[in-house]
């Protein structure tokens, strides 16, 4: 009795404690709520029924299951795809405990389980769900995937019951301001002392009208307060992208983008680095507006200069960006900010930009690239840095017109200093961490540029090896990533790899004498995930090294030439006749010992007898 008593009583105090600190613990990524009067604005449209609860369990070791089955849907536009779900047992490895819902294997959904969220109490999530015209069977797979630490086991319980709330996307026209929501609501998610977090929303809009090319954003949200070395907010619609930083509390953030015809989305990404606080990220707000044209004050232009005719020739001194160095030889970065007015000249207008008297760059500016306010990068390098910087614009036109070239003051030029290569060789860490969104059609083409001084002109046959990790929430939708390098004037290698994880390109290739570019093209198709970077490195050895021919012989193909170098041969030459002296000494003394050993059996025989 005494202990049915016990029981009930710590039940009890369970249920009040429970209560009492799960408005504190318990996190849902999405509130479908109305941001003005606060209630509920969009109502239950549709759901799918799993046939049961799916208890997914993990361990030590990485553990995988898939689950599929049948129902017939009929959805169609856009929704708020929720999930509700609960943990119990060991926690996960951080960003372990993943699952990934897929419709006909085409549309996927992918859920990544935060700590904060393993905490046995049930949770909800919601994803945006964007699909046209499904009214069929239709095959959906979940697929999880996860790991505890050494040791330990967990589970996570999947409902059955998935919701799907519908919203209108808000289409803009030229004069008008649309509201879109943002997909999910709220974000809550635990800080990782080590590394850096990122999370997205989403929202959608259509574009009517092909006179806008550009909007005008306005994104506002909440914060509670915490620490951390780095925070930044990236907005993306298709390969268009800008970057901000962000704060603790209230945030209002002003950016423009280009936008494409029809349907766009647009990505909103959070990554929170090195923190160990919960951050809680809420009240999402989007206002999209057409980016109307302003006058441009005086003060921001650097320079500008009118041409007239059927000819461009304006050169511009861009001398007063650079800044105060010791050194001649430098990588040189530059974002060039150009305003085009006027006739719009086609196919493009060249320009070149020239260090003292030597041309360090050329390039085209597109007809359609010749608006307002245009950002031209470029990367290249000089040995005459002290030298006069300058930009020439020229083109010959089939007809006269009249227009205006602008720079703007947001021009901006970083340098940094060429390394000079070694005899052992060279190694360059290009970047240490990048993430990217990739759109669901098409790629995200990531750029390196790097520049390095050869003075072994003896040496000429090395080992390029380039070298990263890269990740994805969910390998399965993780399509390729295209690799494409430039070194020197002749060198040029490409691949195609098709899985995450650790990637090595290892080729053979020349190096001459001299300044030697290196550019790297990283082009990534990752159906609509998002997709990490980490320590992208290049290495340069002579293919006489072999210590580091064999630390790379796991992971790539290096192919090691049949002829070598002539001291590389009289080495081998030498090491044989080495060889057979010895031998011949070896065989001497053996026979020797023999004739000696039969002489004394003799004589024993002798004495025997």
């Amino acid at each position: 009795m005494k202990r049915d008593n016990l029981l009930f009583t710590s039940l009890v105090v369970v249920i009040i404690v429970t209560f009492c600190l799960s408005p504190l613990y318990f996190v849902k990524a999405y509130d479908i709520v109305d941001k003005e009067n606060n209630q509920v604005k969009n109502e239950l449209q549709s759901t799918i029924v799993i046939p049961h609860d799916i208890v997914f369990n993990f361990t030590d070791k990485l553990s995988k299951y898939t689950y599929s089955f049948i129902q017939n849907l009929s959805i169609n536009g856009l929704y708020g795809f929720e999930i509700k779900f609960k943990t119990s047992g060991s926690l996960a490895l951080d960003d372990s405990l993943k699952l990934c819902i897929t419709f006909n294997d085409l549309i996927n959904i992918s859920f990544r389980i935060d700590k904060l969220l393993q905490d046995n109490n049930i949770h909800s999530l919601t994803k945006s769900l964007y699909c046209e015209n499904i009214e069929e069977e239709t095959k959906i797979s979940i697929y999880f995937e996860g790991q505890c630490f050494i040791g330990k086991e967990g589970n996570l319980t999947l409902f059955k019951t998935i919701s799907l709330h519908s919203y209108d996307i808000p289409s803009l026209e030229t004069e008008e301001k649309i509201n879109p929501d943002v997909i999910p609501y709220s974000i809550s998610f635990s800080g990782n002392s080590f590394s850096k977090k990122s999370f997205s929303a989403k929202s959608f809009f259509y574009v009517k009208t092909s006179n806008i090319s550009k909007i005008k954003l306005n994104f506002t949200f909440n914060t509670n307060e915490f620490t951390s070395l780095e925070r930044k907010i990236t907005f993306q619609i298709g390969s268009n992208l800008t970057e901000k930083d962000f704060s603790s509390g209230f945030n209002t953030i002003l950016f423009s983008l280009d936008c494409g015809n029809d349907l766009n989305i647009l990505n909103i990404s959070f990554t929170v680095g090195y923190s160990s606080d919960i951050i809680h990220l809420d009240g999402f707000s989007l206002s999209i507006e057409v980016e109307k044209e302003e006058t441009i004050k005086e003060k921001d232009i650097l320079d500008s200069q009118e041409w007239e005719g059927d000819k461009i020739d304006l050169t511009f001194d861009i001398s007063i960006l650079k800044n105060e160095q010791s050194s001649k030889e430098l990588i040189i970065n530059l974002n060039l900010s150009c305003g085009f007015e006027g006739a719009t000249v086609t196919p493009y207008i060249e320009f070149k930009i020239i260090s003292g008297i030597y041309t360090i760059y050329t390039g085209k500016v597109m007809s359609y690239e010749q608006g307002e306010e245009e950002i031209i990068e470029i990367n290249t390098y000089t040995y005459t840095y002290n030298k006069q910087l300058l930009v020439n614009f020229y083109s010959k036109l089939e007809h006269s017109g009249k227009g205006k070239i602008l720079i703007y003051n947001s021009s901006n030029l970083t340098v940094s200093e060429i390394p000079k290569m070694s005899s052992k060789g060279i190694f360059r860490e290009v970047e240490s961490e990048k993430s990217v969104y990739t759109p669901q059609l098409g790629a995200v083409i990531l750029n390196y540029y790097d520049v390095f001084f050869n003075d072994y002109s003896l040496i000429i046959d090395y080992v390029f090896n380039l070298s990263f990790t890269l990740l994805t929430d969910y390998d399965e939708v993780f399509d390729r990533i295209n690799v494409g390098i430039t070194i020197g004037v002749n060198s040029s290698i490409s691949k195609i790899f098709n899985e995450t994880g650790r990637i090595s390109v290892a080729e053979n290739i020349k190096i001459y004498q001299g300044y030697n570019e290196v550019k790297i093209k990283l082009t990534i198709y990752g159906s609509g995930t998002y997709v990490s970077l980490k320590n992208i490195t290049y290495r340069l050895n002579p293919i006489e090294d072999f210590s580091f021919q064999n630390e790379n012989q796991t992971n790539s193909s290096v192919n090691i030439p049949l002829i070598k170098p002539p001291y590389t041969i009289s080495l081998g030459i030498s090491s044989i006749l080495g060889q057979w002296v010895i031998g011949g000494i070896f065989a001497k003394v053996f026979n020797n010992n023999k004739k000696k050993n039969k002489k004394l059996k003799d004589t024993k025989y002798k004495l025997e007898l």
